[in-house]
């Protein structure tokens, strides 16, 4: 069975998933334009069970090879430029890296769950900094997942299991952290998704909490919304990814409801679209610099763009392994 599993938009708004069978775990990567014409695919003979992509500044596509250990660099058109990275726990080493990232300067930051780490690479694949152990004390990890990047380089991270979030500066070095496990303003229950504003407010999908929380740059507690399971206006079933648009509001892909949800970002409800019909499992979202919002429809095999009022403007995709289908 062939799903998207992430998706990544660059400076051009081209899209590029991640598709991965999850039977045999052959992974590629498919390149849209903004219109969802097809502009070609590649990755297949060396990419397994992926998981990850982020486009750099420069254009350069950066896939998180879980199944393989390591980290592939391809150009915009798919030309396999190089790799880094083998199994193990040292520098330069992952055994199960997943989330991905990359700053203003194209330096890239990769989350190693197993290995309860961070590393930092500049574009060379030179090793910068590490970050890691398997602890509940501060700068140190207990399955690390989503990851970003504030306006300033600082990086955050999400401490699953530790039900924190930690905060970097660029070189690796700790700041601060924040959260235990708990239902409290400031606690979580298994964090998975994040998103940071022009403002370098930040956004957490509090998934078992079936919340959404907020806070400044310094993890000072500004508000959050939900906070029940649910399917009203104001409740959620595991909000998962996120992403902000021009205006500053937040888009959820509320999972187990099938649908998305906007919020201003104090969290005022704007509006919803969706359901059991249109989508299957809505894992993860981008929005482009024209505010044309694309949803990761993992089950049901397919990409869906919508505006901002949800919309639909276009989808591609079904079950399958040719060009468009997922």
């Amino acid at each position: 069975v062939s799903q998207p599993q992430g998706i990544d938009i660059d400076n051009y708004n081209n899209i590029y998933i991640v598709d991965t069978d999850i039977d045999t775990g052959t992974s590629c990567i498919k390149k849209f334009n903004s219109e969802g014409t097809y502009l070609g695919k590649w990755g297949d003979d060396r990419l397994k069970y992926s998981t990850g992509i982020s486009i750099s500044p420069s254009g350069y596509v950066y896939v998180v090879d879980t199944g393989h250990y390591q980290i592939i660099k391809f150009s915009s058109n798919g030309e396999y430029i190089t790799q880094w990275g083998s199994y193990g726990d040292k520098q330069g080493e992952f055994k199960s890296p997943r989330g991905v990232d990359i700053d203003s300067n194209g330096n890239i930051y990769i989350s190693d769950r197993i290995n309860n780490a961070v590393q930092k690479f500049n574009s060379n694949m030179e090793c910068l900094a590490i970050w890691s152990e398997y602890s509940s004390e501060e700068g140190k990890f207990k399955f690390p997942a989503g990851i970003d990047v504030d306006s300033e380089g600082n990086i955050y991270v999400i401490d699953t299991d530790n039900n924190r979030i930690q905060k970097f500066d660029s070189n690796g070095g700790f700041v601060l952290a924040w959260g235990k496990y708990g239902y409290g303003e400031g606690e979580f229950s298994s964090p998975c998704g994040i998103a940071i504003d022009k403002k370098d407010t930040i956004y957490i999908a509090d998934t078992n909490n079936c919340r959404i929380q907020v806070f400044n740059s310094n993890g000072i507690y500004s508000t959050m919304w939900g906070g029940e399971y649910g399917s009203g206006t104001d409740k959620f079933k595991y909000p998962h990814g996120l992403d902000i648009d021009s205006n500053g509001n937040i888009y959820v892909c509320d999972k187990l409801n099938c649908c998305i949800k906007v919020f201003t970002g104090t969290g005022t409800f704007l509006r919803q679209w969706g359901n059991a019909t249109s989508f299957k499992n809505p894992v993860d979202i981008a929005i482009d610099s024209n505010d044309c919002v694309y949803v990761v429809d993992n089950g049901g095999n397919c990409i869906k763009v919508f505006d901002i009022n949800g919309n639909l403007i276009r989808q591609w995709g079904k079950f399958g392994t040719f060009q468009e289908q997922f």
